[in-house]
């Protein structure tokens, strides 16, 4: 069994991250653009990840005190500098942790094909206000997408929505 914390590769502390989305509410794509140094990835992933990744960061952030939220601490990793790495697949797995210390999160990504207890295809390092800001990023293309029945939280198409938690009697 391999340490939970282990990656094939790590960028170390990201340099940059973009999130962006493609195609019409309903049938939209999800993308992190990554830069760590000379290696860069693209992260195609479901809106459930970005919504979930954003949640818990800006609720890691609400607790923290000002202290907490002052000055970066020092990098845990230096963004990569052996030679240029390219990476480019589908999300399987996202899993985000905080580290108080350094005031930043940790994101271990596997591909949607993996193994269990396989480690991490890739990780990287986000300073707190980097995370804090893709986050608020995230939600408001999360929230430009078709709205969520209040009832069964499933996303309402134009022509209606058939509720779950109505039995499908009743069109939302």
């Amino acid at each position: 069994m391999t340490n939970k914390y282990e990656s094939n590769f790590s960028f170390g502390t990201l340099t940059s991250i973009e999130v962006e989305s493609f195609g019409e509410p309903g049938s939209r794509t999800f993308r992190l653009s990554l830069i760590g140094g000379k290696a860069s990835a693209l992260l195609w992933l479901e809106k459930d990840h970005l919504e979930h990744l954003s949640s818990y960061v800006l609720e890691v952030s609400r607790t923290l005190s000002k202290e907490d939220r002052g000055e970066s601490g020092p990098m845990l990793e230096t963004p990569w500098d052996g030679e240029a790495r390219n990476y480019d697949f589908k999300v399987g797995q996202f899993a985000l942790g905080h580290d108080a210390s350094s005031k930043s999160f940790l994101c271990l990504v596997h591909r949607q094909e993996v193994e269990d207890h396989a480690p991490a295809d890739i990780s990287f390092w986000m300073p707190l206000s980097m995370a804090e800001r893709l986050s608020r990023e995230a939600l408001k293309i999360c929230n430009a997408g078709r709205p969520k029945c209040f009832l069964c939280n499933q996303p309402i198409n134009l022509k209606g929505h058939m509720c779950i938690r109505s039995n499908g009697h009743v069109s939302v």
